[in-house]
């Protein structure tokens, strides 16, 4: 019975399909450029994409030559959508600007290695909204079949973030190559709101209330004697749920400097260790179903129930994994005024989100096992599927600086800075139907950034960055789990700004 109850409660986590930082990037210096300088080795935060690229930091001409570096940002992300339905309803969107820290720390280790960590959230969403939906059983007028089915108001609501940990290792192993090894600790957490639709079959409880002729609840709903109920009826679901124990990734790093000094990066990491996600899900059929049954106590029907139709349940979706990716790059020599870089990356979600099973055990309502049969519990194919993706950036770099002189020649400093931009493209992960909750990935995004360098008597750096993604229309396909969220329109665009700083001492 509640197979597309427990879909619907866990698809919120296409969001993990930004992991990769298009949108963002990892640093502020990464952002500016789509991405693409992620293996420039810039910035101790690029080290979680391509751990070799954290030696790289301190051999940056940019950089002073210091035992010990600390970069904060701090990241706001917004989504503007458009969401109108199949029957034309404009949905009321609330999406909360999105606000979060990075904080990354290194240090060397003897003259050719350097081990840092970083703390960052590698995902984060919320999502609220009230949409008008038809009910499957409950029709206007109760006597009339032909009468129009009773529209109902459902809040749908989602939440999701993951927090990870991550250190690194880097180690110059030769004047050409270094190497790195990294891993990711992430903790996981989601909550969502909604209503899905449950097909009759589902109900092989034992249906025992004085009518003879019914064998199960599914044999006594699905008669035509009882006016042709239909395959099912929609109800209301509430869930939260976390990870049991964090999962972690382990990331190899390799980057080749050229022989002017270009850096030529790849980096792989195998899909995560497996956990369980542990929470509550609470069941609520009254709306459709019980309404229902309220008609048929009217025509002298009685069913005997009072309080069946609503429980809470244990939700434990076992052994769920994160994928594996492999990742490109290339910088110019950082000694150049000017800098081009690329960025390649391929994750494999095809591989991932398959083979994922949720089982509800411990119904709070003993009296809902009549419905179910047996214990009440149970296990689901979740039949997840995705496709992998390729994400592809391209980044820009300019150095300027200028000289400030007052009191003639008395007083005189100069400023460094730095001019990025870049565009990346990445596929959507996501096919076929949106999830509740969740809008249309956006495919293509562009990025400006700019820094303020460091000297020998002020060895703090200023960086910025602002991403925004391209305007994107995308129309949902059919669901299957809750008919009027099929083909849902979408108008979306995205913007992030981040803001951080580098301070070596």
């Amino acid at each position: 019975m509640y197979k597309h109850i427990v879909i619907i409660a866990l698809t919120v986590s296409p969001a993990f399909a930004q992991q990769g930082g298009e949108i963002t990037g990892e640093s502020p210096l990464t952002a500016g450029t789509s991405g693409a300088s992620v293996g420039s080795g810039q910035s101790v935060l690029d080290a979680s994409s391509n751990p070799s690229t954290l030696i790289l930091v301190f051999e940056n001409p940019r950089n002073p030559r210091s035992p010990n570096r600390f970069e904060s940002a701090l990241r706001a992300v917004h989504y503007n959508t458009e969401m109108v339905t199949s029957k034309g309803q404009n949905l009321a969107l609330d999406l909360p600007i999105g606000i979060g820290p990075w904080l990354g720390y290194a240090s060397p280790v003897g003259s050719n290695g350097a081990w840092g960590i970083n703390f960052q959230p590698t995902v984060a969403g919320n999502f609220s909204t009230v949409r008008n939906t038809t009910l499957n059983l409950v029709r206007e007028d109760p006597f009339d079949p032909d009468s129009p089915l009773v529209e109902s108001m459902v809040p749908q609501n989602s939440s999701l973030l993951q927090l990870a940990l991550e250190p690194t290792y880097s180690v110059r192993v030769a004047p050409n190559l270094a190497l790195g090894l990294g891993a990711s600790i992430r903790n996981t957490s989601f909550a969502m709101q909604s209503a899905t639709e449950v097909s009759f079959d589902t109900l092989q409880g034992s249906f025992d209330v004085g009518i003879p002729g019914f064998d199960t609840w599914a044999d006594f709903f699905t008669s035509p004697a009882i006016g042709g109920a239909g395959g099912g009826f929609q109800t209301n679901f509430d869930a939260s749920a976390n990870s049991s124990v964090p999962t972690a990734f382990l990331k190899l790093g390799a980057t080749y400097s050229t022989p002017k000094g270009g850096s030529i990066g790849a980096w792989f990491r195998p899909a995560s260790t497996s956990t369980d996600m542990e929470g509550h899900i609470d069941v609520d059929m009254r709306d459709d179903l019980g309404v229902f049954i309220d008609v048929l106590d009217d025509q002298g029907v009685s069913l005997g129930i009072d309080n069946e139709l609503t429980s809470g349940y244990d939700l434990t979706i076992a052994d769920i994994k994160f994928p594996a990716q492999i990742g490109f790059s290339y910088s110019s020599p950082s000694t150049y005024a000017t800098r081009w870089h690329g960025k390649a990356v391929y994750t494999q979600w095809s591989k991932a989100l398959s083979g994922w099973v949720a089982g509800l055990t411990n119904p709070t309502n003993p009296e809902f096992i009549d419905f179910i049969g047996g214990d009440g519990s149970i296990a689901i194919d979740m039949g997840m599927q995705w496709q992998d993706t390729l994400a592809i950036s391209i980044g820009y770099e300019k150095d300027f600086s200028f000289d400030i002189t007052e009191w003639g020649d008395a007083y005189r400093k100069v400023h460094d800075y730095t001019f990025r931009s870049g565009i990346g493209w990445s596929n959507n992960p996501v096919a076929g139907s949106a999830m509740g909750g969740l809008t249309p990935y956006n495919k293509l995004h562009l990025a400006f950034g700019f820094s303020a360098w460091s000297s020998a008597s002020n060895p703090l750096d200023v960086h910025m960055g602002f991403v925004f993604t391209l305007p994107e229309k995308w129309t949902a396909g059919e669901s299957s789990f809750l008919s009027d969220q099929s083909y849902d329109e979408y108008s979306q665009y995205g913007y992030s700004f981040v803001i951080g700083s580098a301070y070596s001492f």
